[in-house]
């Protein structure tokens, strides 16, 4: 028996699909296909807030380079302190990155669940569900990979 997926929830082999409490031969799957819930505004909000967050970071970023280009011994002119902008200028890619990862994380998620869904003894069941991208992604192609192994 080859093990193509296991989590501590999940477990995807050639014989079998357990999920939580569940199992489910390959052999007696007729048919599985994907499909998506519904979608939740909260997390499309929070991912739309973070990537508008990288944006503005990056475009102050930007404005901090230039007024260190036009004048380099008073950047802010009236408006801001010098050490205020050049703190920013060198605390500014520590703030990127974090932002990056964190609208990474919250793109990761994703603003809908998905779910794998099969055909069995006639019925329709689900066989997994997750709002984890990529964990998704890994146990879909585990059951791909375990179909195909089942038929060739």
């Amino acid at each position: 028996m080859v093990i193509y997926y296991r989590d501590d929830h999940v477990r995807v082999s050639s014989k079998v699909i357990q999920s939580g409490d569940r199992v489910y031969p390959i052999a007696q799957l007729d048919d599985v296909w994907l499909e998506y819930g519904p979608w939740q505004a909260d997390r499309a909000f929070g991912i739309l807030m973070v990537r508008l967050l990288v944006g503005v970071a990056g475009a102050a970023l930007v404005a901090a380079v230039v007024a260190v280009v036009v004048d380099l011994r008073d950047p802010g002119g009236d408006l801001v302190p010098t050490w205020v902008v050049y703190a920013f200028l060198f605390g500014s890619p520590v703030v990127l990155g974090v932002l990056v990862r964190s609208a990474e994380r919250t793109a990761e998620r994703g603003p809908r669940v998905m779910m794998l869904c099969a055909q069995w003894n006639g019925r329709n069941v689900l066989l997994f569900s997750s709002d984890n991208a990529t964990r998704f992604g890994q146990v879909h192609r585990a059951v791909q990979r375990a179909l195909e192994a089942t038929y060739p």
